[in-house]
């Protein structure tokens, strides 16, 4: 890789996409250097000013109302972009997608610099289908040169859906934090607080969830349920006033806030309908938080049930309860769990990390050449 140039981590998305680009981005600056691009409405910006590496923030949008200035404004911030990349940049590397990079990625393409897209999901998943973001990605395609997986699962999927692009796995490659984790907790509250963390969407399995607690309670077992994440509760209304305990926080949340709970809360529930593979699982991971999951997706190979989880037989309200009792009700296995949790993200070092990622746009480089 030329050493006057620089690998560019882009997201233009607003919230989500500083999640997973910012930790990398600290992770590649620990040994040698990286550059960023994001949105105008990005999280990250404050950041990535101070430290000087920002290359640039082009328009985004944040409503209809926008669209007027935006087709005044980014055709210009595009040429530049394009010329920035020309100059500095050794690749494009997209840490999450977003409908804008249908405009944007162009720049790169006409500055003849290689683009690769992190795909985190190898389908769109219950409750999240649309047609106008399907046609935004087909278009997408046009300007991404590799796609970029960071686990085995989600790489055999989408090897087989999308021909014509070379698809590549950096394992362990997902970061979330770039701060040392939590240390291993020895016993839980009473009653034990469970973590439901994330966007609501029918495939994250919150009807499951609340079924599953019904049934601890019929058994005379207590919990405490917090429900944390944007998107719509009315499917769950009913099953909801059964739970007044319940502790709602329907909203995006903010990073600070998702290192509280996380360090409030004795169990995070993933329990899924279906999935590809999770970042908060990671997050878990980090606070030393024992999970319960179902077996879908990528969630088996995150986690190893018995030392940092427990993965539950099938997907079913009776398996997750079954699962949440077995963990409740043994203080010592908690307590292995949340060092194996500890432990687990020990492993995902951020120099190792980063060091994975510097070998594959490595060898993108040789490839090219």
């Amino acid at each position: 890789m030329n050493a006057s140039r620089a690998p560019v981590l882009w997201s233009l998305s607003k919230r989500s996409g500083a999640l997973f680009q910012k930790p990398l981005f600290a992770a590649l600056n620990l040994e040698g250097e990286a550059l960023a691009v994001c949105g105008s409405a990005s999280i990250a910006v404050p950041d990535f000013n101070e430290q000087g590496k920002l290359l640039m923030t082009p328009p985004t949008l944040n409503g209809m109302g926008e669209i007027p200035s935006f087709l005044a404004s980014a055709p210009i911030a595009r040429y530049r972009l394009k010329n920035l990349l020309r100059e500095k940049a050794a690749l494009v590397h997209v840490t999450m997608g977003s409908p804008l990079d249908a405009f944007y990625l162009a720049a790169a393409k006409t500055a003849g610099v290689p683009v690769a897209m992190t795909v985190h999901d190898n389908a769109r998943h219950l409750g999240e289908g649309s047609r106008v973001l399907d046609s935004v990605e087909r278009w997408t395609r046009h300007y991404i040169d590799h796609i970029v997986t960071v686990s085995d699962f989600v790489f055999d999927e989408v090897r087989q859906k999308i021909k014509g692009t070379p698809v590549h796995v950096v394992r362990g490659g997902l970061l979330t934090r770039d701060q040392p984790g939590l240390p291993p907790r020895t016993a839980m509250q009473t009653p034990p607080r469970i973590l439901f963390l994330g966007r609501i969407h029918e495939y994250k399995g919150l009807a499951l969830l609340l079924q599953s607690l019904a049934i601890l309670d019929e058994k005379g077992t207590a919990a405490a349920l917090t429900i944390a994440g944007s998107g719509n509760l009315e499917p769950y209304a009913a099953a909801l006033a059964k739970s007044p305990q319940t502790r709602i926080i329907n909203a995006w949340i903010d990073d600070n806030v998702v290192l509280e709970l996380l360090k409030e809360h004795d169990i995070l529930a993933l329990p899924y309908l279906e999935a590809s593979q999770s970042g908060v699982a990671i997050d878990a991971q980090w606070a030393a938080m024992p999970s319960v999951a179902t077996p879908v997706g990528a969630l088996p190979q995150q986690f190893s049930t018995g030392k940092d989880a427990l993965i539950c037989r099938d997907v079913s309200p009776e398996a997750f309860a079954d699962s949440l009792l077995e963990l409740i009700g043994d203080q010592g296995l908690y307590s292995r769990l949340s060092h194996g949790a500890h432990d687990a993200y020990r492993d995902k070092d951020l120099i190792a990390v980063a060091r994975k990622w510097r070998d594959f746009y490595a060898a993108l480089d040789t490839a090219k050449g």
